[in-house]
């Protein structure tokens, strides 16, 4: 294993793990399936989050500054990612509470398939990697030619970076969650509103640079 392979996983996965701690939607959805399900489904939850992550920052990374243009400079584009958000969030927020009982987890999606879900909705996600590549570039810290695609080792274990940054950042969010909700009454009352709220804002914050 070269220094380039460590070096790039490195700077994977601590931009990656900063980058998800930051309040949004993802990591507050882990804390809600933490405390609705168990920690286990949160820990689900932040692994698949993590692989869609991975397909994030590739796309970033190939066709960051083209795809940056042509989809979050397109006004239809963030109308639609606002209104699905916005939705989201009012689901959330009217969600009336429930005694959780075991019939309950049939109705629910996997806790995988939430956490893909929640990530593939996440917009912000493609301009954060194309600064981050950006930065790390203006930084000499890399070399983008070393992440070109003839280059498969530094790619692949700056992929394996991010993956490990994202999930490491989600698990500790799920930890978080699960040993605060055994001392702060009616957590899980109020986590439905929050992360409504937090949809809510992202979307209208879509509209507003729209404007």
């Amino acid at each position: 294993m070269d220094a380039n392979f460590i070096i790039y996983m490195l700077l994977g996965m601590g931009a990656s793990f900063v980058g998800t701690i930051p309040v949004g939607p993802i990591n507050i959805s882990v804390v809600a399936t933490t405390l609705k399900r168990n920690m286990r489904a949160g820990i689900i939850f932040s692994g698949s989050a993590a692989v869609v992550e991975i397909f994030q920052s590739f796309i970033a990374l190939q066709f960051g500054v083209l795809l940056s243009t042509l989809l979050f400079s397109n006004p239809w584009f963030r109308i639609a990612v606002a209104a699905v958000f916005f939705l989201i969030g009012l689901i959330f927020i009217f969600k009336k509470q429930k005694v959780v009982v075991k019939e309950s987890s049939k109705r629910n999606l996997p806790s995988w398939a939430s956490g893909l879900i929640v990530s593939l909705l996440n917009p912000q996600a493609l301009p954060f990697w194309v600064f981050v590549f950006g930065f790390y570039q203006s930084s000499s810290l890399i070399d983008m030619q070393l992440l070109s695609l003839e280059q498969m080792s530094c790619v692949m274990s700056f992929l394996i970076g991010v993956y490990l940054g994202k999930f490491a950042a989600l698990s500790l969010y799920s930890y978080l969650s699960y040993y605060l909700s055994s001392r702060i009454g009616k957590l899980t009352f109020w986590m439905n509103k929050i992360l409504g709220t937090v949809f809510i804002i992202l979307a209208l914050s879509q509209l507003w640079e729209i404007l």
